[in-house]
Parts: C-alpha cells; structure tokens; sequence
C-alpha cells in the first residue's frame, strides 16, 4: 500500500529571512488538470494553505496566499513553492511499491 502526505511544509530563505509555507500535494488528477496550464500565481493561491515567518512584518503569525501574492517583491518566494508544489506531485519510480 503506498501512503502519501497530503500536506507538505517547506522552509524557504527569502530577502535574508526564514519563511515556512505550508501546501497542499496535488492529487493525480489535479496534477493533470491544473498544473499544466496554471500560472504561478493561481498554482500558488491554489495549493498554499499559510505562510509564516517571525522575520517579515506581519508574517508572524502567518497569512494567505493571497497576501504574499499581494505582497512586493515576493515573486522568487512564490516561483521556488511553485516548483516544490509541482515536484511534490511526483510520483518517482523508487517511490512505488
């Protein structure tokens, strides 16, 4: 039986601080349908669920996607969890039973 995590959190560096994002693993058919043909905004807004970091102003006790999108100079942030996202969707060989 093969159990996958549904939820993934990653720690990313970004202007100098620690951020923590959390999202969503898509399913087969979400990797099918919605990644192939997202921008990065919309996959980012789809598949985070919140963002903190206790080093950028009002991050601490943490925000939607929506708000970092919303955010100046956030673009590296969202394409690197972006990224993440789509490889997490992944299932690789050596993975499989």
């Amino acid at each position: 039986m093969i159990t996958l995590e549904r939820e993934k959190t990653m720690t990313v560096s970004f202007m100098g601080e620690t951020v923590e994002v959390t999202y969503s693993v898509p399913t087969a058919a979400e990797a099918e349908t919605e990644l192939k043909d997202s921008t990065n905004a919309k996959l980012f807004k789809r598949f985070v669920t919140k963002v903190k970091s206790a080093g950028v102003a009002g991050w601490e006790n943490g925000v939607d996607a929506e708000s970092v999108i919303n955010s100046p100079g956030t673009y590296s942030l969202v394409n690197e969890v972006d990224l993440a996202i789509v490889d997490s969707a992944v299932l690789r060989p050596d993975e499989k039973n």
